[in-house]
């Protein structure tokens, strides 16, 4: 990839490292690695589901039927496929209908668009290319005496931490030993702290791969919003991946392009508020640091079994999920 080009983290999603720390997640417990890319099943009530993060990297027959072997081995219902590449095109799509049953995912996992800063760039440039508000966030924090640190373990006041932010900002999140496991057992993953007089503002976990650092996760407490902790706290995460010569900073998720903010449809009493994307508030704070904006292509299912899939939408549907 040319050196003006930043380089997102997808080679993360599709490495045998990711694939061999799912062994230790109770719910997945293993990947697949079929000619180069990993599948990793998801189990469920009722048999389960692979999900390939970022892959395959473009259609091959051969690849799709080593999948359906799979998902018959592991008693898959679909195989959720969230290409990394600007594909799959209509004659992909094509081909694939002739024998599997395909059908638009309702969401991805992975991104659909993500925001990758370029740190062969100076830190004066980075600085200089970021948001105005952005630059003035850090140095807010800066006076406001917010120390960062590296942490080595989650503790209790972090996990808090995740907690609030996923009630707040309406995600899941995970047990408290999984965050435990990525931190001390995944190489490359680093837990950052941000403090304000002995208090916990905001923490974030950053995977360096190759020469890719990945903003995996974050959390931030409301009520020390005003202290700004955040933006010193991804600055000096940037700071620290330029330093050991990481060439990329990937944000990892960011709303489409076209749905940044919320959309209003008017007040015609006819027309529907539509929805936020679930991801417009950080992209909001994302965006602030400047970087590329890079969109893949349009995640999809393929069905193995019919009625349990019907009867998992459904579900979800109701749930409002």
């Amino acid at each position: 990839m040319h050196p003006s080009i930043p380089k997102p983290g997808t080679e993360l999603f599709q490495s045998r490292l990711f694939g061999e720390f799912q062994k230790k997640i109770p719910y997945r417990g293993g990947y697949w690695e079929l000619d180069g890319t990993i599948v990793i099943p998801n189990k469920m009530r009722f048999g389960s589901w692979l999900w390939v993060p970022y892959g395959p990297q473009g259609y091959a027959p051969e690849l799709f039927s080593e999948l359906e072997n799979v998902a018959r081995t592991a008693g898959a219902v679909y195989a959720r496929i969230e290409p990394a590449a600007d594909w799959p095109g209509d004659e992909a799509i094509s081909e694939l209908k002739k024998k599997y049953r395909i059908t638009p995912a309702p969401h991805r996992f992975t991104p659909e668009c993500t925001l990758v800063l370029n740190l062969e760039k100076s830190e004066e440039q980075l600085l200089q290319e970021m948001k105005p508000k952005g630059r003035y966030n850090i140095k807010v924090a800066q006076r406001n005496g917010v120390i960062i640190k590296q942490g080595e373990k989650i503790t209790d006041a972090v996990y808090e931490l995740f907690r609030e932010t996923g009630m707040r900002d309406r995600f899941n999140i995970h047990p408290k030993k999984y965050y435990e496991l990525l931190v001390s057992e995944f190489p490359g993953a680093v837990l950052w702290t941000a403090e304000h007089n002995g208090n916990l503002c905001a923490a974030i976990i950053v995977i360096t791969y190759n020469d890719v650092a990945t903003y995996y996760y974050g959390a931030s407490g409301y009520a020390q919003r005003s202290l700004m902790a955040p933006y010193l706290l991804q600055w000096e995460a940037i700071r620290d991946a330029k330093s050991r010569g990481c060439t990329s900073y990937d944000f990892l998720g960011i709303a489409p392009p076209e749905e940044h903010t919320p959309n209003f449809a008017g007040d015609n009493a006819n027309n529907k508020t539509k929805m936020p994307h679930p991801l417009a508030g950080v992209t909001q704070f994302k965006k602030k640091f400047g970087g590329e904006t890079i969109c893949f292509g349009k995640g999809f299912d393929i069905v193995y079994r019919k009625l349990p899939y019907m009867t998992l939408i459904t579900a979800r549907k109701l749930r409002g999920g």
